[in-house]
């Protein structure tokens, strides 16, 4: 089939969530298991992300909800990983549906996860990831968007029917910008070492992010409008 920019991608899997699903990997072979991955239709850049061995960091301590990037998820290595998923998307058919997967690391296919889809790993220990997300921008972002912070979590006990309703970004970003935001993550990277990231706290969502003031990071708790449900 052809995606949003008309390139050719060969989806390997579906799952009862439109938006979630397996795509196959381009590469070159160089032995019977050996492979060279290329990079993926629409893609200038790509993170490749170690999770630790302690029991600590094999799993997600929240799931993440995208509004202005899909994920395309390799996963390099590993055995039983664990993933959970729920749709958040106003107008999507099968909003607030709840599913499980599990799957063994597979080099050859890449995990794509639509903005809006909330999504939550397990047994993650000393996997190796790599990602090459998709930007999309809207005219008219949902309200609960953050332009510094695009990821907002949840707690992963939460019930799937009260998860926050939202309207991802619609449209897809040019590759020019997909460049120009690699810039500037290398740019962030070098002055902070913490991810920032916002959480529901009862009835109000906090942004903790790290100061850059050249000294050590601190946390900077700011409190949010609440979130829609």
């Amino acid at each position: 089939m052809r995606d949003e920019q008309g390139e050719n991608v060969e989806i390997v899997e579906k799952t009862e969530i439109d938006g979630l699903h397996w795509e196959r990997n381009s590469f070159f072979r160089t032995g019977e298991k050996n492979r060279i991955l290329l990079t993926s239709e629409n893609s200038l850049f790509s993170t490749i992300v170690w999770h630790g061995d302690s029991p600590s960091e094999s799993e997600y301590p929240h799931f993440a909800l995208h509004f202005a990037g899909d994920d395309r998820l390799t996963f390099v290595n590993g055995k039983g990983i664990e993933g959970e998923f729920v749709d958040c998307r106003k107008d999507s058919p099968t909003l607030h549906k709840h599913i499980k997967m599990k799957w063994d690391a597979d080099p050859d296919r890449r995990l794509v996860v639509r903005a809006g889809i909330a999504h939550w790993f397990k047994n993650l220990s000393s996997v190796v990831t790599r990602n090459e997300p998709v930007l999309r921008w809207d005219p008219e972002p949902d309200p609960l968007f953050s332009q510094g912070v695009d990821i907002f979590n949840i707690n992963p006990t939460e019930e799937a029917n009260r998860f926050p309703v939202i309207s991802p970004h619609r449209y897809v970003l040019p590759l020019e910008f997909h460049a120009s935001f690699a810039k500037q993550q290398r740019k962030w990277a070098k002055q902070v070492k913490f991810f920032p990231t916002r959480v529901q706290i009862g009835d109000a969502i906090y942004l903790l992010a790290a100061k850059i003031d050249g000294g050590p990071t601190a946390a900077d708790l700011r409190r949010l409008p609440k979130a829609p449900t």
